[in-house]
């Protein structure tokens, strides 16, 4: 089963150094570089487990029921660097949160618009049931102001199924990135064991 990685600021999670309860013979790891950690098959609770351990740079794995640990700098600058085709799709990532909170924003001004249109109605039944006069006219404006802004909200929605769109295809490619990078991972850990660059840690 695919591994799925995350990012979590060190402030949250430190680095940690002890062996995580986890169910026997799986494997996962934590690479923590700076002020990033990448994860896969670890839980938040695996990670708070580990706050206050130890700081610095670490690729942290269990492997075959065995935990290691890893802080050579050069094999973790290698770990950091199959991550970086994901790392380049941020810019991607951050212009579709802008292009969302402008087609929200704008929802919500549509929203109030026509709940302002809808109590307006609201009062000129009220007045029409208070047997008051009523100008038909400004009934037929207020229908068509609300009937104005149900077009541009069918309008905004065409967009917001476009960005949706766009984002699911964003999301495929991440997707096939971290499956690579994460393969690649696994078989620089394997390397690391088998050298003893990797060193055990007790549990």
């Amino acid at each position: 089963m695919r591994v799925a990685a995350a990012v979590f600021a060190v402030s949250l999670v430190p680095a940690g150094l002890l062996a995580v309860p986890n169910p026997p013979g799986t494997d996962g790891y934590i690479l923590a570089i700076g002020d990033q950690w990448t994860s896969g098959d670890m839980d938040l609770d695996d990670l708070v487990r580990m706050r206050g351990r130890e700081a610095g740079d670490f690729l942290w794995f269990r492997r075959g029921g065995k935990t290691y640990r890893v802080v050579d700098a050069a094999t973790l600058g290698k770990a950091q660097s199959l991550f970086a085709p994901m790392r380049a799709l941020e810019p991607e990532f951050d212009a579709l949160r802008r292009n969302e909170r402008k087609l929200d924003a704008r929802e919500d001004e549509l929203d109030r618009e026509e709940e302002l249109i809808d109590q307006d109605l609201e009062d000129l039944d009220a007045d029409e049931e208070a047997g008051l006069a009523i100008d038909p006219n400004e009934r037929r404006n207020l229908e068509s102001r609300r009937e104005a802004v149900r077009e541009r909200m069918r309008d905004l929605e065409k967009e917001q199924r476009a960005l949706e769109s766009v984002e699911r295809k964003l999301d495929q490619r991440e997707e096939a990135l971290e499956t690579e990078s994460e393969a690649k991972l696994w078989k620089l850990i394997d390397e690391t064991i088998a050298s003893g660059v990797a060193k055990p840690v007790a549990r």
